[in-house]
């Protein structure tokens, strides 16, 4: 199972961009979080959401479309 982390910054929807630990546009930094490791962008954003009620998310387009489970 791949681990999914999250962006602490927002984009300009309001969007913290969800990604694959392996992703080429993921920067692990002090403002990414871990959310957990999972088998689907689905069940990592229901748990992110859970975890932080008030966030949107959203896939990243890259690894969410050339990443295979």
């Amino acid at each position: 199972m791949p681990n999914f982390y999250f962006s602490g910054h927002s984009d300009k929807n309001g969007c913290h961009t969800v990604h694959v630990e392996s992703c080429v546009y993921f920067l692990l930094n002090y403002y990414s979080f871990k959310i957990g490791s999972f088998y689907s962008f689905e069940d990592a954003i229901t748990s992110a959401k859970i975890a932080f009620p008030r966030f949107n998310f959203s896939q990243c387009r890259w690894c969410s479309i050339n990443y295979f489970f």
